[in-house]
């Protein structure tokens, strides 16, 4: 099993634009002095000049900062927790020259607070505030002591207004630091699906194994969406049992066991839930498994709550159903957020949709390959796969000595077979006989169709007696055999020695006895090889 992914969540917002977005801020906080100056002359406590000097040198330090930036992330940083500190100074500066507490100034601080809450983090913002509500004591204390020289703001200390106006600026900053650290969480759950599902996508574009798919999938929906378990069902997968190829069969993964397992027959019961996904195509989702209902499904989820079925249909090639159950979660959460949720159903159904392609698409070579690989009519290897295996097994044998003969058969008269009754009733000769060799050879011979009516078996690590005995076997179970039409079939025996050590000179002798059986009157078995002759 390959490891699929673990997406890195960076930034949700790059730190360059967020610096960007600072700048354009700044640019404005500094113009506000000078339009409140100027739309509130009430407001007016400092001197004009004194208002111009706070906002020229904030705008020269706020340009300077700007092309520190441009060294690199690490000055972007530094850059931004030094110009929080002097839009403190500079707004405590301005606050003291436009009437304090009873000043514009105050809207203006709000508003500061919200903004960088916002535009650099919640934290930064509670940071920002804890800092600009120092600045102001201290500009006030300052002011009243008379340590700024002439008090701008009176004698007295403003403790009910200033209190009402820290008041403010932490309830601003508390209530629009959680709203935004609730939208940041989903935001970065909903960033991290989404490079989850990247990693999976490019994982099964170089994926082309059913089993394989299927424990990515599975892993995917327990280790990244933390489902407690998953059960991953295909149906009728082509290459995974003979009869599941045909479609009657299903194979399927559970994190459970941790095994892909097949079987020749449909494991759930007609009108279960597993089928009832799959043939409506659409999610389902259950409060829990019955038991009555469904006994396959519960047997391998028991005791499965807030279960959800996803269908695996693309395009009719698959047929199958991701199956897991939500994760467990305490009493307040369930109290808050019942069900399942549905950002974890929806990424659920997209990694499916992936699976799903994945899958088609492996079934897809493995009918590409099987086409290239095998005759159409007999189902059996095709001459170019003979030819492969059979220099394969050649090779093994020169370097290992475990032996490998080869078997050519030939239906007797097949022409009169075609004549008298037709060529289909031809075919299904053949079709019979390859049926015949399939039964007949041991597990890891290959049998093949040679050319037009001749077959050919290889038979990998046998002697030579073993190799003349399954061809009597053979030609036996072809006299035998359910046919339209009785035939009988010659056979033609060779075993691998120094003589015959290439496939052309294996498939020579081979021939060459093939030759002499139908000389010697058809029906029969001929080695080319003394040590096979004599166990005839």
């Amino acid at each position: 099993m390959r490891h699929f992914f673990r997406p890195d969540v960076a930034d949700l917002v790059a730190l360059t634009r967020r610096a960007r977005w600072l700048l354009t801020f700044r640019l404005l906080l500094a113009v506000a002095p000078m339009l409140s100056w100027q739309a509130m002359p009430s407001a007016r406590s400092g001197e004009l000049i004194d208002v111009q000097a706070a906002v020229g040198a904030y705008l020269v330090l706020v340009l300077i900062f700007e092309q520190v930036r441009r060294f690199g992330r690490t000055a972007t940083l530094w850059v931004i927790a030094v110009a929080m500190l002097l839009d403190g100074a500079f707004l405590a500066w301005c606050f003291r020259l436009l009437g304090g507490v009873q000043g514009p100034l105050v809207h203006v601080l709000v508003l500061y607070t919200l903004a960088i809450t916002l535009l650099a983090s919640f934290r930064s913002g509670i940071k920002t505030t804890t800092w600009n509500s120092l600045m102001l004591l201290t500009v006030l204390v300052a002011d009243v002591d008379g340590t700024l020289g002439r008090s701008l703001l009176g004698s007295a200390f403003p403790r009910a207004q200033f209190t009402v106006l820290l008041a403010a600026m932490w309830t601003t900053t508390f209530t629009t630091a959680a709203f935004a650290a609730v939208n940041e969480r989903e935001l970065r759950r909903r960033r991290y699906d989404m490079q989850v599902l990247r990693g999976f996508a490019v994982a099964m574009e170089d994926c082309w194994d059913t089993s394989e798919i299927m424990t990515g999938l599975a892993k995917v929906t327990t280790v990244e969406l933390l489902a407690r378990r998953a059960l991953v069902v295909i149906e009728g997968v082509p290459g995974a049992t003979s009869r599941a190829a045909a479609g009657k069969g299903a194979v399927w993964y559970s994190t459970t066991s941790e095994q892909a397992c097949t079987t020749d027959a449909c494991p759930w019961p007609p009108g279960s839930i597993i089928e009832e996904a799959i043939a409506s195509g659409k999610t389902q989702l259950l409060e829990y498994v019955e038991a009555d209902a469904d006994a396959w499904l519960s047997a391998h989820m028991p005791e499965a709550r807030e279960v959800v079925l996803i269908p695996l249909a693309r395009e009719s090639r698959v047929r199958g159903v991701l199956v897991f159950e939500h994760a467990g979660r305490g009493v307040l959460s369930r109290l808050f957020t019942p069900g399942i949720e549905r950002r974890m159903v929806s990424t659920a159904e997209q990694a499916a949709a992936h699976a799903a392609l994945a899958i088609s698409r492996a079934a897809l070579l493995l009918q590409t390959r099987s086409a290239a690989e095998t005759d159409a009519l007999t189902g059996l290897a095709n001459r170019g796969t003979f030819d492969t295996v059979l220099a394969r097994e050649i090779q093994g044998n020169l370097v290992n000595g475990f032996g490998c003969a080869v078997a050519l058969i030939d239906l007797d008269h097949f022409k009169m077979v075609n004549d008298t009754y037709g060529h289909q009733v031809g075919d299904a000769v053949l079709i019979a006989l390859a049926n015949c060799l399939r039964t007949t050879s041991r597990r890891n011979d290959l049998p093949a169709r040679y050319g037009g009516e001749e077959f050919a078996v290889i038979m990998p690590a046998v002697s030579a007696v073993e190799a003349l005995r399954f061809a009597e076997r053979l030609r036996a179970a072809v006299e035998s055999m359910d046919s339209p039409v009785c035939v009988t079939a010659s056979i033609g025996v060779a075993i691998a020695s120094e003589s015959a050590s290439t496939p052309v000179d294996l498939l020579a002798e081979a021939d060459a006895a093939l030759y002499e059986a139908k000389g010697a009157g058809r029906n029969r078995v001929v080695a080319k090889d003394a040590r096979a002759e004599s166990a005839l």
